[in-house]
């Protein structure tokens, strides 16, 4: 994982609550794909529907950044807010083992739709 202008996720999260959208867009860079893949993985390859639910995880994301503890992992924090997504739409899947998946891969910008970059212009 690559942090934008050398910054370590926490000192844009700060920037981000202060207000800085730009912060966010550099986290939202940051953890586009793992949430996106993450998504895509629990709703069986549906391309555009984890584009959507990426899109909705970072827009309440953005609108519950001030509520957001430092006290943990601000991934965690999104793969909680994604799994919140997933139960509402009833399609979070339990791994073999019984417990639930919270991680997953990095990929490719390419893998994104256009409503993946969009977020740019909504916080921009």
């Amino acid at each position: 994982m690559t942090y934008a202008a050398g910054l370590q996720p926490n000192r844009l999260i700060r920037r981000a609550q202060r207000g800085d959208r730009g912060a966010f867009v550099e986290l939202y860079d940051i953890y586009r794909t793992p949430i996106f893949r993450y998504l895509a993985y629990q709703v069986g390859g549906n391309i555009e529907l984890a584009q959507d639910l990426c899109e909705e995880v970072f827009l309440q994301a953005l609108r519950e950044l001030r509520s957001y503890s430092p006290a943990s992992s601000y991934v965690a924090w999104l793969y909680q807010l994604a799994n919140i997504r997933l139960r509402r739409r009833a399609l979070l899947r339990p791994s073999a083992t019984g417990t639930w998946i919270t991680t997953a891969g990095h990929g490719r910008e390419d893998d994104m739709g256009e409503g993946q970059r969009s977020i740019h212009k909504v916080v921009g």
